[in-house]
């Protein structure tokens, strides 16, 4: 059996830990998840700090499920498992329209799993431009978001991204590339189909979790 426990406090002076037990076969390295659970102690705390107090309780309403995501994702058995869990939870977690999982192999990127009923074929048009998307963010080492504007997608936004986009019919997206000691192993493509008055803090939350999600 590992336990891992992160403990951390708030600027409202409230003492949080965070705990993830895992037992059985696929067991994840205590300092991977350690790292991971970190990352969202730092994104929690550095939230709260620019927040009204009163809505501090929607943060921990949705911690049971980020620890939920972690262990599911270090129990799984491959890659794509677990690629799928945490493009599932992640849409969850997220209350957005769907998560793409994407790996990269020698600067190959290959879709491994998608959430929210998005089924995309081999060959696919959708499938290619999220791939294509990932790509444009890793060569120039950004994040590519768009806040959602209401249910209809910005048609005066150019880019890789914004096309993918528009074949989703979605209105706002994060494109997240994922690096591991400087190699790009993959990345997330969100997407939101509604607008998102949380859509910034989000976002924070992607891009402080990205280097602690690499390594998994």
């Amino acid at each position: 059996i590992l336990s891992v426990v992160v403990p951390f406090q708030l600027s409202s002076e409230r003492l949080v830990c965070l705990a993830v037990v895992v037992s059985g076969q696929g067991q994840a390295d205590g300092a991977t998840l350690a790292a991971v659970m970190q990352g969202y102690g730092w994104w929690l705390t550095s939230t709260d700090a620019q927040r009204a107090k009163a809505k501090e309780s929607r943060l921990f309403e949705r911690v049971s499920g980020y620890v939920e995501m972690v262990q599911a994702c270090a129990g799984a058995g491959d890659v794509e498992a677990a690629a799928a869990i945490v493009a599932e939870q992640l849409r969850e977690f997220l209350q957005c329209q769907s998560v793409a999982m994407i790996g990269s192999r020698r600067g190959n990127f290959s879709l491994l799993a998608a959430s929210g009923g998005i089924e995309l074929e081999q060959r696919s048009e959708g499938r290619s431009a999220m791939e294509a998307a990932l790509a444009d963010a890793a060569k120039r080492n950004e994040v590519f978001a768009q806040s959602p504007r209401g249910k209809v997608p910005p048609q005066d936004v150019l880019g890789s991204a914004a096309e993918m986009a528009r074949l989703f019919h979605a209105s706002g997206w994060a494109v997240v590339p994922l690096s591991n000691e400087g190699t790009t192993v993959g990345g997330w493509v969100v997407l939101w189909s509604e607008e998102d008055p949380e859509f910034e803090e989000k976002l924070r939350f992607l891009k402080a979790s990205a280097p602690r999600f690499a390594p998994l």
